[in-house]
């Protein structure tokens, strides 16, 4: 066989490796979520999102607006 032959078969091989890799990874087992952890998460989201949209506001022209 040729060098680049073993270079061509070498890739899929090398493709199916990470695919493995990357299902296992996904695919673990994780540690139940605490709640007390979940809800402070959430309050910190809510709190970011209000400020975000109080900060922002948007002018929207209408078609007879100038």
């Amino acid at each position: 066989m040729d060098v680049t032959s073993l270079a061509w078969l070498a890739i899929p091989v090398v493709a199916v490796v990470l695919a493995i890799a990357c299902v296992s990874w996904l695919g673990r087992t994780r540690r139940p979520a605490d709640v007390a952890d979940t809800v402070e998460s959430y309050a910190r989201f809510q709190a970011a999102l209000s400020q975000a949209t109080s900060r922002s506001t948007v002018r929207v022209k209408g078609p007879d607006a100038s």
